[in-house]
């Protein structure tokens, strides 16, 4: 069986439902902030009910990514485990994660910090608001106090102030490129606004002017909290998302992997794979490199370490047929290259000053280095 063919076939396939995913997202979140402005950026229970429902919408395509996961490995190995791939499903979704959650009650979670994240943007943009009308009280009284032979002089050095106290009182909702760049806008248009009435140098000149700041402050707080909202809705929880639905399908392709060939004797364990994309070094880097006599990276079926290794894993494994002359070791073999280049530098001064190995000092059951207090350090 071509297993790099299988796994190819997965990745392909992720890619393209996430892409799915992604756009059901970024629509549903549009229509959560045209609510929210309809509403005139008050959560109500309605739009916390919006909020909950869609991360009960996407955990029912997480878990049929996962039942889809199971299903094309045992149908694209032509492994015939039909029976099997319901309760493999079934194991990998109530799966408890070293956290404690499993996966309904990682969607119950991810919704009720969207929430609170949402609740502290439209405080931000409340408190934005504020300091803002306390701002055009101030200017306001600095024009009608001007002269109107100072008018032009004195409003071009109060302006530079007043812009960067209104800076400061939007700060909360510059949270990304995009908003800052929405601010600059509004920036841009005071300064318009601005130029072209200090030159009229007049009382009603000021008057005018403050009414068009006020008018490009209401269009821009708009803007500047919708682009806020996104930000904490779609991008930063779409980050977390596709953490979630990527581990949690690549637990369910390795899983698959695993339940769907144990019980086969010719196979006699899993050679781990490095991802091409394997960012840096890291506990994948021993696994894929140990040697338990039956290959590098081989691990016989008994002693498989976690599956995956870590959140956003991407490594693999490969079903390996029995060989004539393997024999198997009870401990592994680790080499030291793939413990040097992460270890900690500490660990590595204690090593050569004790004579030991980086191997020594490494545990691998629970693929880590021994922490200073275990070797009885401070």
């Amino acid at each position: 069986m071509n297993w790099e063919q299988v796994r190819k076939l997965f990745l392909e396939w992720f890619l393209s439902e996430w892409e799915e995913i992604e756009k059901d997202f970024s629509e549903k979140t549009d229509k959560l902030i045209e609510r929210l402005r309809e509403q005139n950026y008050q959560i109500d229970r309605q739009t916390e009910e919006l909020l909950r429902k869609l991360a009960e919408e996407l955990y029912h395509k997480i878990t049929a990514l996962i039942t889809h996961v199971v299903n094309a490995v045992n149908k694209t190995a032509k492994l015939q485990k039909d029976a099997l791939v319901a309760q493999v499903a079934q194991e990998i979704i109530n799966h408890r994660w070293n956290d404690g959650l499993k996966l309904s009650e990682r969607f119950w979670d991810f919704s009720q910090q969207a929430i609170a994240r949402l609740k502290n943007t439209i405080v931000e943009g409340i408190r934005y608001d504020n300091g803002v009308k306390a701002l055009m009280y101030k200017l306001q009284y600095t024009i009608e106090a001007l002269e109107e032979q100072e008018f032009a002089v004195v409003l071009k050095e109060q302006l530079p102030k007043w812009l960067k106290e209104f800076e400061q009182s939007t700060k909360g909702l510059l949270v990304n490129a995009e908003s800052r760049q929405a601010w600059e806008k509004i920036k841009r248009k005071v300064e318009k606004y601005v130029e072209k009435r200090s030159r009229e140098g007049t009382y009603y000149a000021g008057r005018q002017l403050l009414k068009e700041i006020e008018e490009a402050l209401r269009e821009g707080k708009m803007e500047l909290v919708d682009k806020a909202v996104k930000w904490w809705v779609y991008d930063k929880q779409l980050y977390r998302l596709k953490t979630i639905a990527w581990t949690e399908t690549a637990h369910a392709y390795l899983k698959a992997t695993v339940e769907l060939t144990k019980d086969e004797e010719e196979i006699v364990g899993y050679q781990w794979r490095l991802s091409r994309s394997h960012p840096r070094a890291d506990i994948c880097d021993v696994y894929a490199n140990v040697d338990y006599g039956l290959g590098r990276g081989v691990h016989p079926k008994n002693k498989l370490p976690r599956l995956p290794a870590h959140p956003h894993c991407m490594c693999y494994l490969v079903p390996v047929v029995r060989r004539k002359g393997m024999e198997e070791r009870e401990k592994p073999i680790i080499p030291e290259s793939a413990l040097e280049s992460w270890a900690p530098k500490w660990l590595k001064k204690y090593a050569e000053e004790n004579g030991l190995s980086l191997a020594d000092l490494f545990n691998f059951e629970e693929g880590r280095f021994l922490r200073k207090r275990e070797i009885g350090l401070s």
